[in-house]
């Protein structure tokens, strides 16, 4: 969706292979990480916050570059593990729009929806999404996102967000 010449919230397809790909490489990354301190949107879920190993994430940008046809300089990233009763409240990354916000997610087994899906709050009119695996999407940091609380299941996000340049 593009709204007044501005990128708002772009659904992209990542394969399973590749999906699988990038998940691997960010089970074995947390296990070296910690739960962000700035960061608590996620209920009942477990964060673990991942710009540090910016440097281990390069294979990753560059998949993300190519989507975007652009080079991006990466300013935060964290993965989210969500379980039953796991939401994220409505909130924004940055209150300028020039920084690009992502959720990839690397797994949805067994969430239902419309429990669990995402949602975002452009022009106050509020749209849904129910994420499967291999959805990434693509939205201005200044645009209001959260999910709804998910009922069973696991949802297993990759969040990153960049400048682009």
């Amino acid at each position: 969706m593009i709204l007044q010449n501005k990128m708002y919230l772009i659904e992209k397809y990542i394969s399973d292979e590749l999906t699988d790909h990038i998940k691997l490489i960010i089970d074995e990354l947390i296990k070296t990480c910690k739960e962000p301190s700035w960061y608590k949107s996620t209920i009942n879920g477990k964060d673990y916050a991942m710009i540090e190993k910016k440097d281990d994430l390069k294979e990753i940008i560059t998949i993300y570059e190519s989507f975007l046809d652009k080079k991006l300089d990466l300013q935060n990233a964290w993965t989210v593990y969500g379980q039953e009763g796991t939401y994220h409240t409505a909130h924004k990354h940055a209150k300028s729009d020039k920084f690009i916000c992502t959720v990839l997610f690397l797994d949805t087994t067994g969430v239902s929806t419309p429990n669990g899906d995402f949602y975002a709050v452009l022009n106050n009119e509020v749209y849904q999404f129910s994420p499967r695996k291999g959805d990434l999407l693509i939205f201005s940091s200044d645009v209001c996102h959260g999910t709804y609380p998910q009922v069973k299941g696991l949802r297993h996000t990759l969040n990153l967000d960049f400048i682009p340049l």
